[in-house]
């Protein structure tokens, strides 16, 4: 049901669904996570919010009976309903990793060959299965301009299992290994699934070598060409470089045809990780950006990433298919065995991994490619390409937003500062951790935090088939008002850290920082225990004023201050009460985690355990309300706490 639209991108877009909703629809029906689940965990929060706490338990919890069902259509129901909790990747607004609009294609290929269930790793028991996945192994690694006599590939589970094939490969080519062991030089970029591949093939960590790295990203090659040499003179042996193309923070690829220049002398295997930017070689930038990648000996790919697909499908593609051949024939009794391998003759894809019985993974890439065409896969791309620079250079216009990694393919990097202050390393780290938390609690898109040259930043990718020009201006437009927000708040922050009295009245540990909806607000900083004493009235804890006094204190503020004081104070005895420490920050709730006890309202206690990182809040509809601290509030065009009651509960 597509909407009337000059948009280019919808009409690429009807290509890619069988059926889609107008994006005006999508964007504004269509949450991009379970409430309080994938944020959480997006923003690097230590503790795992209740609401995903009770969606895991439910499931987990759930018996399985002795008897079947009686309406089956409940556990099916189940299923999806368990699906519908967290982040939904296949958003249109999800600008986190390297996400995928898993398009209905190849969803159906994935369906097709689960339905026939047809084995394929063996080639007798279905070649048409088989050559399948191995049109697809071609056509990938004509892409990558490797020569089709002799190189090949295979499916895999995803760019971990690819890495880890990569590595064994390598390791069985090396035919004498010198006194101390081969060693393996990778960048500080690298994928930590590499560190993992090396470990399993048996590298120990003092036989790696992390390589400095340019300030996009980039490997230094001077650095890599001396370890190299320093190893050989020790007695090492050096293995295998890893070149990243397309790197998960940057999406910066390395000099790979510079890196065969230093390895080729050396004999050292080349892996190139392009899990994420192998497929831009459909694109003309991306050509100009992987430039030499077929020199590499071995090619990470991810199609559940450039190509649309449904999760769960890798590609590993070697220059020489014989070395893959030959680091993984095994075979049993139980098994027929095939021809001794040759370039002319036919194997079992068995003979090339240590996967057996699996389903064929090739056709969630192959009926896509055949049905859409190679175009919608490169037109998808450089619209991807095309709408990150335009997001880039929309919010760099903030005064408040530094890019700190220009475009590269798809990906850039961005941070929060505030020009007229000066802000530690620390403080750097808590604003842009405050500002993640505003942009990803928007509900409308999701992007996700990373660190470049150390420093803590902000990471947008723009990669799946189901982002349109509004997703892209939303981002913008939520990004930019993230800013606004976010300084406003820390600003407030740095303040209560120079009043001597911010503290005064809390006898639990807490920090300010952001709650949804609400803004600034007081979260604990440690589990706390029901009954405990949160926080009382005490000397410098607050300041009482009467009408007329608080009406002459108002007229020294600005309008923005006079608002933030009114929004801070409350009826005391008929009389205002301006707190003076950060009690002030406390939000409300009509479900408050603490409590007056004994009729005593001068302190508050815990009303049940507080998990550290959650809000700490009151609940104004508890609070009086004469009639002059309503005019007053009226008057400067403030919510008085039982509005704030009403409207927020």
């Amino acid at each position: 049901n597509l909407q009337p639209t000059t948009n280019l991108r919808l009409q690429q877009l009807k290509i890619f669904e069988e059926c889609y909703i107008d994006d005006q629809t999508y964007l504004e029906s269509d949450p991009i996570m379970t409430p309080d689940i994938g944020i959480d965990w997006i923003t690097q929060k230590s503790h795992i919010p209740p609401n995903a706490a009770h969606v895991y338990q439910s499931i987990l919890k759930s018996p399985f009976s002795e008897d079947p069902e009686q309406y089956p259509g409940e556990s099916i129901q189940s299923l999806f309903s368990a699906g519908k909790s967290g982040t939904k990747d296949s958003h249109g607004g999800y600008f986190a990793y390297a996400p995928t609009g898993a398009s209905w294609y190849s969803s159906l290929g994935r369906y097709t060959s689960s339905v026939m269930n047809r084995g394929l790793t063996w080639l007798l028991t279905s070649p048409g299965i088989a050559a399948v996945e191995d049109s697809t192994i071609r056509w990938m690694c004509d892409l990558l301009g490797y020569n089709l006599d002799i190189s090949g590939g295979v499916f895999t589970t995803g760019g971990s299992m690819s890495n880890l094939m990569a590595c064994h490969c390598a390791r069985k080519s090396v035919k004498r290994v010198g006194k101390l062991g081969v060693t393996v030089y990778m960048s500080c970029e690298t994928h930590y699934s590499v560190l993992q591949a090396l470990d399993i093939v048996g590298i120990n960590n003092k036989n790696l070598r992390k390589i400095e790295v340019n300030y996009d990203g980039s490997i230094k090659l001077e650095a890599l060409a001396q370890a190299i040499e320093e190893d050989i003179e020790a007695g090492y042996t050096p293995m295998m470089v890893v070149a990243n193309m397309g790197t998960t923070n940057t999406g910066v690829c390395d000099d790979i045809a510079s890196i065969y220049e230093i390895v080729y002398p050396h004999n050292i295997w080349i892996h190139a990780d392009a899990a994420y930017g192998g497929f831009f070689m459909l694109t003309k930038i991306g050509k100009k950006m992987l430039n030499g990648i077929e020199l590499a000996d071995s090619i990470t790919l991810d199609p559940h990433k450039a190509l649309s697909c449904s999760y769960g499908v890798g590609v590993l593609c070697v220059k020489d298919r014989q070395l893959l051949y030959a680091a993984n024939n095994f075979h049993g009794p139980y098994i027929p065995e095939m021809n001794d391998f040759d370039y002319e003759s036919l194997n079992n894809i068995a003979d090339f991994t240590f996967e057996l019985t699996r389903s064929c993974r090739g056709s969630e890439v192959w009926l896509p490619l055949k049905i859409l065409g190679i175009s919608t896969f490169r037109n998808h791309l450089n619209y991807c390409i095309d709408t990150t620079k335009h997001v880039c250079e929309s919010i760099r216009e903030h005064e408040y937003i530094q890019v700190n990694s220009e475009p590269s393919l798809s990906v850039f990097t961005f941070y929060l500062d505030i020009p007229d202050i000066e802000l530690s390393s620390a403080e750097h780290w808590e604003i842009n951790q405050m500002f993640l938390e505003v942009i990803n609690h928007s509900d409308k898109i999701l992007i996700a935090p990373t660190k470049l040259n150390f420093e803590y930043c902000l990471r947008f990718c723009v990669l799946s088939s189901r982002t349109t020009d509004l997703h892209a201006e939303t981002a913008i437009s939520v990004i930019q008002n993230a800013a606004e927000t976010t300084v406003n708040m820390f600003r407030r922050v740095l303040i209560s850290r120079k009043n001597e009295n911010r503290a005064k009245g809390f006898y639990i540990p807490y920090k300010l920082g952001y709650t949804k909806y609400k803004g600034l607000g007081v979260i604990a900083a440690a589990d706390i225990k029901k009954g405990t004493l949160v926080w009382q009235f005490e000397e410098g804890t607050h300041i009482t004023y009467t009408v007329e006094e608080a009406r002459a204190y108002l007229e020294k503020l600005s309008f923005e201050d006079r608002k933030f004081w009114l929004n801070h104070v409350f009826n005391w005895n008929s009389n205002l009460c301006a707190l003076q420490c950060d009690c002030m920050f406390m939000n409300h709730s009509s479900n408050t985690n603490i409590e007056m006890l004994n009729g005593d309202t001068t302190k508050w206690y815990a009303s049940r355990d507080i998990r550290k990182g959650e809000p700490i809040e009151d609940d104004y509809g508890t609070h009086e309300n004469p009639q002059f601290y309503v005019d007053l509030c009226e008057e400067y065009g403030v919510e008085w706490s039982a509005k704030v009651a009403e409207l927020y509960s």
